[in-house]
Order: C-alpha cells, then structure tokens, then sequence
C-alpha cells in the first residue's frame, strides 16, 4: 500500500501577487473547484461535518427538555439552562487545546477526539442527576468548539485558502439540510417516550460512534492512496508568502 505524499503532486499552488510569490499549501490547491468537490478528501470531511452539526444542534434542542425532565424549571428556576448558555459562549477557552491536539496527533486524530467528546456529552446527558449536567455543559462546549475547529483545519489543509470559503459554506449548507431531522428525532422523542431525552442521547451516541468508523474506513482509504495520508494532515495548515526580498512570513 502506498501512502506516499507524491500521490497527491504539488502541496503549493503558486501565483505573482505585487512582487511576491503567495504559496497557498493546501494539499489539492491547484485543482480545480470541480475536482475538489468531486473527490473523496470533500465527501469524507461532508459526511463527519453535516453529522456533527446535527449532534450539535441536537444537543442543544434537547438540552432545555432534559434539564426540565429532572427539575431545572420547577425546583431550580431554570438556573441551569441560564448557565448552559453562559457556558456555550466560553468555546474560545478550548483553542489552546484544539491547536495542541490537532498539531500533536494530527487532523484525523483529532477528529476521533472530537468524537469521543460528543459521545461523552450524549452519555452525561443519561445520567439522571442534575448537578452532573454542570459537567455535561463543559464536555458540550469543547465538543462543539473542537468540531467546527477541526473541520476549518482539514478544509484549509487539504483544499486551501484560494477555495476554503465556498467549501466551508457548502459543507455548512448541507449540514443546515441535515440538521432537519433534529425536530423529527425531538417530535419522536416527546411523542412516543412521554417528553423523555434519553432516546434522543442514545440517537448521539449512536452517531458518535458512526461516525468513529467512518474516521477508522478513512485510515483504510489512506493506505490505499485515496485520502492524503498522516504527515500530510497534521494540523500545521498556513498561508506563506514570499516576498520578492526572499523574506517569508507565515499567516
């Protein structure tokens, strides 16, 4: 099996901007739009983003109910879900880490990361004592912030900078598309287990661990030479410019 970096040509795609050379690394930068869309690097990375934003929202759709279900509005008066959200604003504490794992252990590893901590959020949400869900709110909020870091990474390493904005928000469209079936899996939930969570939390676990395969096939796929391999994903995503003195910055 060849994983060599050669499989996938040139890393920089090159071009004269005032004087300077700009080297814009991603991996597939000097394909076409066409090709990057069409190619198995977009539809793995579509396929983990659009389920983890359903996780995500999903999550957070829930998450009132839950709180509810073990007496955040009776006895609590709604303290708990008014904390939730202060949490949820605090993801930018989590970069340091982010940047730590996804330069250590690389993109796809980081990925399987993401996923344990959204498993682990799901599975808090199980436990039927209130204050524990303090614990779940944190896991919750690096999950969310280790998912939409880890996937601006992979999409800036692997499709560069020159196309990044319309693969970003391509692959955000599709994951809104997706995210409709979170009121469904609500609605179901409410329905026919009389306002209970729990099945909605094993629905997230279950696509944790989905989408933890999907991540392991994807190491199958790199030793076949269809996905860039390890050294290629390794978190260090960058814009060099070169100016025509031969000084270099990196942003």
């Amino acid at each position: 099996m060849n994983t060599s970096p050669e499989l996938y040509g040139s890393i920089e795609s090159l071009s004269t901007d005032n004087g300077g050379v700009t080297r814009d690394t991603g991996i597939l930068a000097g394909e076409s739009i066409w090709k990057q869309l069409t190619g198995l690097e977009f539809w793995f990375m579509m396929i983990c983003s659009s389920i983890g934003i359903l996780r995500a929202n999903l999550f957070i759709a829930m998450l009132p109910l839950l709180l509810d279900n073990m007496g955040d509005h009776d006895q609590h008066g709604d303290a708990y879900k008014q904390l939730f959200n202060y949490v949820l604003t605090c993801g930018f504490v989590f970069i340091p880490l982010i940047n730590s794992c996804a330069k250590r252990m690389g993109i796809l590893n980081t990925l399987q990361v993401t996923n344990a901590i959204g498993i682990a959020a799901f599975a808090l949400g199980l436990a039927q004592w209130i204050p524990i869900q303090m614990l779940t709110f944190v896991v919750f909020t690096g999950f969310r912030a280790f998912l939409y870091a880890i996937v601006s990474a992979y999409n800036l390493q692997v499709f560069g900078l020159g196309t990044f904005g319309k693969i970003q928000g391509l692959m955000f469209t599709v994951g809104a598309a997706v995210n409709l079936l979170q009121a469904p899996l609500i609605d179901w939930s409410v329905t026919e287990y009389n306002g209970q969570m729990h099945p909605v939390c094993y629905a997230g676990v279950i696509m944790g661990v989905t989408v933890f395969a999907w991540v392991e096939l994807a190491r199958v796929l790199q030793g076949r030479g269809l996905l860039p391999p390890d050294e290629m994903l390794d978190g260090r995503a960058e814009l060099i410019v070169a100016q025509s003195e031969g000084a270099n910055s990196s942003l």
